[in-house]
């Protein structure tokens, strides 16, 4: 190493100074190389004062460079500690980044408590289906027995009815008990309807109470025995119209219990199928899970590039203390070297009257020294240059793919929520449609179940109608005659020693038959046949209709079912290769982040002492030759050589020698 060429100007400057000096006092040329190797100690020492200063600013660069990167090393740390610690706590799931646990826990609680309501409306439902069919079935009961009273008492008999209807009560306790029972209840359902008359006279038929006789007027002509058995029949008709009533309430009440039951087991699955699928939701949690993952994979990209710009940043500290105490043993290796030149320039006036010819060797080493160093410093200065150039180019270069890549990756997101939204409609517009072919299977099915019913109905009815035509048809075409309505009396009560009872009127002329509505009852029946067999063609007709609809709608149904489908399919594959796409678009990423890492990094690296040179190089470059130039007039003027004095006022430039 050799002391700095910026002081070759200041050489220079004395060494032409000493010229000219020399040239107007006549010295020797040995004297005036003394002289000139003089004032080069004065240079080299100012030299020296100014090559500290240089160092000194070094230093605080350096130390600056360190203090601030280590600042930053410690807030990036602190960053990437927080990172981890919220990654850590992302995957031990202490942290939700959605509101899908209370969505969906909402909705459980929702669909628990419409099922828990559903359940109570059921069960109270049930109860008063139950009270009200064991009231009806009890009405039944008693009209039933009522009726079967009545019938029973009433037939063939005009009087004695009373002990009738006590004889023919059971003849166990529990029984008796139990008709009485519903023979009582019979009796208050009567009072509701009845007139006070009917009320009074049924509950007497039914329960046997005798009222008090008025003997006055037994005597009397015995109208009431004439109307008895038209009231008791005029009663058993109104009590058959109750119990027909009860009966078909009784009916509607089922078939409503049945359709109510079926709503509710149909709701019950409808909300038990949500239920479930909502807690299997929460336990997957996917909407929570793909925002943990896609905050886990931000937090982990950011927190390795912040590891890495640390450990950038920990490799920069280590170059620029490396440049600092490499520059530190350069100084210390400059000031030695200096002082030694101080001493050999000493040393050489002292013994340069003695060899002339050594002098100037020493001239021609320094020369190729200086030389030699220049084209060294070009080399560096060069290669600097096409270094940070080539591995500017590299960052960019990898730079721009990353944003390319980092677009795409946005575009693909953007792509697959969009499709994700896609095949969720699909999906529901499915269901919808199983619903609905489901929903018509249903109508269809009750629809074929009432075709059935009514075609049987009227077959049946058809052959009631035409038996009924064959039984009057034979019978008139036998007897020549209409149907006789032939009608057994019930004998009469005769009390001894009392006067008879009137007879009953009957006919006055002989029986000849309804001859004149015998053709029109068989063309009724004819015409009713008719119609029924036309209303059965009629209903044949309309559920082959609703068959052939039935199926094209179902077919419909399917196919539009089977292209949601495919759509489905299509789109979840179109998913798949977007997801693997973007996947593959993420490791390109984080490899070209790597790549183009290492790259900053060796930028960074070669800074210091490019920059440093780049800098420098311009007067290093000028200072040298300015001390070539000074070297090789003083080996000129050693060799003999005689120069006239330069001008005090013109600027020394380099190749002045």
């Amino acid at each position: 190493r050799r002391a700095n060429p910026m002081r070759a100007a200041a050489v220079v400057i004395a060494f032409l100074a000493g010229l000219a000096r020399a040239a107007s006092s006549g010295m020797s040329p040995v004297t005036r190389v003394v002289e000139l190797l003089k004032e080069m100690t004065v240079q080299i020492e100012k030299d020296g004062k100014s090559e500290e200063d240089l160092y000194e600013t070094f230093v605080c660069w350096a130390q600056s460079i360190i203090s601030q990167k280590g600042k930053s090393n410690t807030a990036a740390q602190a960053r990437v500690d927080e990172l981890t610690t919220y990654i850590a706590d992302l995957k031990a799931g202490r942290i939700e980044l959605t509101s899908e646990r209370a969505e969906l826990t909402k909705e459980i609680e929702e669909l628990s408590g419409d099922i828990e309501v559903a359940t109570q409306q059921r069960n109270k439902e049930n109860t008063d289906y139950e009270t009200a069919k064991e009231e009806m079935q009890k009405a039944i009961d008693a009209l039933t027995s009522a009726i079967e009273v009545l019938k029973t008492a009433t037939e063939g008999h005009e009087s004695g009815v009373l002990l009738d209807v006590q004889a023919s009560l059971g003849s166990s306790a529990e029984a008796r008990t139990k008709e009485a029972a519903s023979i009582h209840y019979a009796v208050e359902l009567g009072e509701r309807v009845l007139s006070k008359g009917d009320a009074v006279f049924l509950r007497r038929l039914l329960t046997g109470e005798v009222p008090t006789w008025d003997w006055k007027k037994l005597n009397r002509k015995a109208t009431y025995k004439q109307s008895y058995k038209a009231r008791s029949f005029e009663i058993q008709g109104v009590l058959a119209k109750m119990l027909e009533t009860f009966a078909s309430n009784l009916k509607d009440a089922n078939a409503k219990e049945a359709e109510q039951l079926q709503l509710y087991d149909q709701l019950m699955s409808a909300k038990s199928g949500e239920k479930g699928a909502a807690q299997a939701s929460l336990e997957t949690m996917e909407k929570e899970t793909g925002a943990r993952g896609l905050s886990e994979q931000e937090a982990s990209e950011e927190a390795g590039a912040l590891r890495n710009q640390i450990d950038m940043d920990m490799s920069y500290i280590a170059q620029v203390k490396q440049a600092l105490n490499d520059k530190k043993g350069e100084w210390e290796d400059r000031k030695t070297l200096r002082a030694a030149e101080l001493a050999a320039i000493s040393k050489a006036i002292s013994i340069l009257h003695g060899d002339d010819d050594e002098v100037i060797n020493s001239i021609d080493q320094v020369v190729e020294l200086l030389r030699s160093e220049e084209k060294l410093d070009l080399h560096r200065k060069e290669e600097c240059e096409t270094a940070r150039a080539d591995d500017t180019r590299e960052a960019i270069k990898y730079a721009r793919g990353i944003d390319e890549l980092s677009e795409n990756i946005m575009k693909l997101k953007a792509k697959i929520e969009e499709i994700s939204a896609e095949i969720e409609d699909k999906q529901k517009q499915v269901e919808e449609i199983k619903k609905e072919a489901e929903k018509a299977k249903e109508i269809r099915t009750e629809e074929n179940k009432e075709y059935l019913k009514n075609k049987k109905d009227d077959q049946d009815a058809a052959g009631v109608v035409n038996q009924a035509t064959e039984v009057l048809s034979n019978f008139y075409t036998e007897n020549g005659l209409m149907l006789a309505q032939q009608g057994h009396g019930q004998p009469f009560v005769s009390t001894a020693g009392e006067a008879p009872p009137p007879p009953p009127k009957t006919w006055e002329a002989p029986y000849g038959g309804k001859t004149e509505e015998q053709t029109g009852i068989i063309a009724i029946l004819q015409m009713i046949h008719e119609d029924i067999v036309a209303d059965e063609k009629k209903a044949d007709k309309e559920e082959e209709k609703a068959v052939a609809l039935y199926e094209k709608t179902m077919d419909a149904l399917e196919k539009e079912q089977e292209d949601l489908e495919k759509a489905i399919e299509t789109l979840a594959e179109t998913k798949g290769n977007a997801e693997t796409d973007m996947n593959d678009d993420v490791k390109s990423r984080r490899t070209d982040s790597g790549e183009q890492a290492i790259v900053v990094k060796r930028i960074r690296d070669a800074q210091p002492g490019c920059d440093w040179f780049a800098v420098n190089y311009p007067l290093r470059l000028q200072n040298r030759h300015v001390e070539l130039d000074g070297l090789l007039k003083a080996k000129a003027i050693l060799s003999g050589g005689v120069f006239d004095a330069p001008d005090p006022s013109r600027e020394i430039k380099p190749g002045d020698a």
